[in-house]
């Protein structure tokens, strides 16, 4: 799924949601499930955000904004494109919270296992993962 649109100093963005990329797996191409999320700038091609976040500006109103290494980047959304823009990346951020989440869930499950074992002695070892 992909937004276009074109900032008020005539820069062209596009927003997609990227569920599946193909990668090459020495020389055979296969497609791979993925989740992400990127903003391109196409006229400054080495301009891309990986899962910006929506912000209001004072000035330039609403943006797509990245922190990367104390550095931010912001990216004004013009008012035809807002409403899609906001659903594309709160539609990423509930399935990334998803996905968090049952990772989350996913090492606290191991941590309580490898708890029970260690009680019942089996990894004595203390430098046992």
């Amino acid at each position: 799924m992909t937004i276009k649109w074109t900032t008020p100093r005539g820069s062209a963005v596009e927003l997609e949601l990227i569920t599946s990329e193909t990668i090459s797996a020495d020389g055979d191409k296969v497609k791979t499930p993925c989740y992400k999320l990127e903003c391109r700038v196409l006229t400054a091609p080495k301009l891309c955000l990986h899962a910006p976040t929506i912000v209001t500006h004072p000035v330039a109103g609403l943006c797509l904004r990245e922190i990367v290494c104390g550095r931010e980047t912001l990216v004004p959304v013009t008012a035809e494109v807002a409403d899609a823009v906001t659903a594309m990346v709160n539609e990423y951020r509930a399935e990334m919270d998803r996905r968090n989440a049952e990772w989350i869930k996913g090492v606290r499950e191991y941590d309580a296992h490898t708890a029970r074992m260690r009680r019942a002695g089996y990894c004595d070892d203390p430098n046992a993962g």
